[in-house]
C-alpha cells in the first residue's frame, strides 16, 4: 500500500472522531447555555415585580405627583430593558436545524447577541444614572452638595461605573475571543 495514501486515511479516520468529539462538545455546550438562559430569565421576572410593582404601589398610595412620576419613569425604563433584551436574544435560543454548522451558527449568534447587550446595557446604564442624578437634583431637599454623596449617586454612579465598565471589558474580550474561535470553526467546517 502506498504510504501517502495509508497516512492520509489516517488523518482522515483521526480528524472525524475528534471532530465527533468536538461536535458532541459544542452540542452540550449550547444545551447547558439553553438551561442556564432559561433560568436566569427568573431575576429579569423579578426585578420586574419587584421594583416596577414597588413603585406602582407607592405611586398609588402616595398623593404625591414625584411618586408618580417615579413610577412612570420605571416603567418606561423597565419597558425598554425588556425590548432590548428580547431584541437582543432574538434567534439564539435553539439551532436552525440538527447539524453542526447550525450549533456554531447559533454560538456565533450568541455571542454576537452578548457584546451587543454589553453596549446595549452601557447605554441604558449611563442614561438611567442621568436620570437619577437629575431627579436627586428636582426633588432632594438637601441640595446640590448632599446629592453628590447620596446612596443612589454613590452606588450607582462612584462606585457602579467603574465596576461595570470593568466588568464590561473583561467579559467583552472574553466573548471575542470565543467568537473567533467559533468564525474559524466555521470556516473550517464550510472548507471540508
Amino acid at each position: 500500500m502506498n504510504p501517502h495514501i495509508e497516512m492520509e486515511a489516517w488523518r482522515l479516520l483521526w480528524r472525524a472522531q475528534s471532530d465527533g468529539r468536538a461536535a458532541a462538545d459544542l452540542r452540550e455546550r449550547v444545551a447547558r447555555e439553553t438551561r442556564r438562559k432559561k433560568v436566569v430569565l427568573i431575576w429579569p421576572v423579578i426585578v420586574t415585580i419587584a421594583i416596577g410593582g414597588g413603585t406602582a404601589w407607592r405611586a398609588n398610595v402616595s398623593a404625591h405627583f414625584e411618586d408618580v412620576l417615579l413610577a412612570m419613569e420605571t416603567w418606561a425604563f423597565i419597558a425598554v430593558i425588556w425590548t432590548g433584551a428580547l431584541w437582543l436574544e432574538r434567534g439564539t435560543w435553539r439551532p436552525l436545524g440538527d447539524t453542526t454548522a447550525a450549533f456554531v451558527d447559533l454560538s456565533i449568534r450568541r455571542c454576537q447577541s452578548a457584546l451587543a447587550g454589553v453596549r446595549f446595557a452601557g447605554v441604558v446604564y449611563v442614561v438611567q444614572l442621568v436620570i437619577i442624578l437629575l431627579w436627586q437634583f428636582r426633588y432632594a431637599p438637601s441640595g446640590p452638595a448632599l446629592i453628590l454623596s447620596s446612596w443612589p449617586v454613590v452606588v450607582l454612579g462612584w462606585l457602579g461605573v467603574p465596576g461595570f465598565a470593568a466588568f464590561g471589558v473583561w467579559f467583552s474580550g472574553r466573548k471575542r475571543a470565543e467568537l473567533r474561535h467559533l468564525l474559524d470553526l466555521r470556516r473550517q467546517l464550510r472548507e471540508q
